[in-house]
């Protein structure tokens, strides 16, 4: 009797592992409406099979601040303090896949190629954050290379520096 009581549990406990395998992403990602409406501060731009949503608070002038957020948030609710943090950049809010009415379905490969695909769409903003990221990923070996990697990062950060200055 309580070799079957053991069978069983291992059975009922297999079946609930394979049920928690296979509905594994409906419990990783909680889409959430916008809460701004669907024109208000609204952008969307097209990516392969899915038309991504943004919400941007525009600024003339260089900088901006590229914000994508956590698991189950609504990016457009941290438009005010993202605001007042930074007064002069514009800021542009990413929507992740099945949030805020961008189409799709979230994965961490959709998200990755996501954002690549937002910092050229608004590559005028990025280029500086781009020579940094360059320049910090860039393979180094030997002394010669090494000097040349650190002369290409301080080039980089000096001319991204009007990104950070106040």
């Amino acid at each position: 009797m309580t070799s079957l009581l053991l069978v069983v549990l291992a059975a009922a406990y297999l079946a609930a592992c394979l049920g928690l395998f296979l509905v594994q992403r409906r419990l990783q990602y909680f889409p959430q409406p916008r809460r701004l409406g669907p024109t208000l501060l609204a952008e969307r731009f097209e990516r392969g099979d899915a038309v991504l949503q943004l919400t941007v608070r525009p600024h003339p002038g260089r900088g901006a601040v590229l914000y994508f957020g956590g698991n189950g948030e609504d990016v457009s609710g941290a438009l005010g303090p993202l605001a007042a943090a930074f007064p002069d950049r514009e800021i542009v809010m990413l929507h992740y896949r099945g949030y805020g009415g961008s189409t799709g379905a979230p994965t961490e490969a959709a998200i990755t190629g996501d954002a690549a695909a937002l910092s050229v769409h608004h590559a005028d903003h990025v280029e500086g954050y781009r020579r940094v990221h360059r320049a910090a990923q860039a393979p180094v070996s030997g002394t010669q290379q090494s000097q040349a990697a650190t002369e290409e990062m301080r080039t980089a950060m000096i001319e991204a520096r009007s990104l950070f200055d106040d």
